[in-house]
């Protein structure tokens, strides 16, 4: 099986380009967790 070679977007950023995540704070990472958990829970439902 023959795999096709696509040229791949991504690899053309440069270092300097790319933007550091900012840090989130503790209660915004329970906020997504609890959001996560909500949308798992009504999709499982």
């Amino acid at each position: 099986m023959a795999r096709l070679l696509r040229p791949n977007p991504h690899k053309e950023a440069k270092m300097a380009d790319v933007e550091v995540p900012q840090r989130m704070s503790p209660q915004d990472i329970v906020k997504w967790l609890v959001a996560l958990r909500r949308a798992l829970k009504a999709r499982v439902a």
